[in-house]
């Protein structure tokens, strides 16, 4: 148990020192040119539950492949204009291509991507993911893709009794 001094320690950094703001930022690049894709989130409010303006610290990145560009570009448009609010006239995309070509490995960076980005919903819901595997050994594959290119410090990773991330700010990605 602590003791009362150190938990208004805890309670005062949490309020008004540096623990009250955490990075939680991510960028997709261009492996071949080092170019910026599509950049997510950035530094996080604990208290009052928004990005602020100041740049983070630190930002996870994500180097992707040739053949993953084309939809992790697109894909930044249809962020930006449903973080902004603009209406889209899209509510399914497909990511096709040949086999080991990366399409899950993309199409679960940008699923990542949009949710630390847009954490509520308009209507102040939380964000909620979901990704479907097919199989147990689908499933450690996204989870391995999670581990390895997500910083630990985002999410707290949770295998029963549902499997899922749950992120800093509160949302969380169940893989079913």
């Amino acid at each position: 148990m602590a003791s009362l001094a150190d938990r208004q320690r805890d309670l005062e950094d949490s309020l008004a020192g540096p623990g009250r703001y955490r990075d939680l930022a991510l960028a997709l690049t261009r492996d071949k040119t080092g170019e910026t894709l599509l950049y997510a989130g950035g530094r996080w409010d604990r208290f009052d539950r928004r990005f602020v303006r100041d740049e983070p610290e630190t930002v996870a990145v994500v180097a992707l492949e040739e053949s993953q560009v084309e939809f992790t570009r697109w894909f930044a448009e249809f962020l930006r204009d449903y973080r902004d609010g603009k209406p889209r006239e899209v509510s399914l995309a497909l990511v096709a291509g040949d086999r080991r070509g990366g399409k899950t490995f993309d199409a679960y960076a940008c699923q990542i991507a949009a949710l630390l980005d847009v954490p509520t919903l308009p209507s102040g819901l939380a964000t909620i993911g979901w990704t479907i595997s097919r199989t147990y050994r689908q499933r450690d594959e996204l989870d391995q893709i999670m581990l390895a290119y997500v910083p630990e410090g985002y999410y707290h990773h949770q295998k029963a009794p549902e499997h899922r991330f749950t992120f800093a700010q509160g949302i969380y990605l169940r893989n079913l």
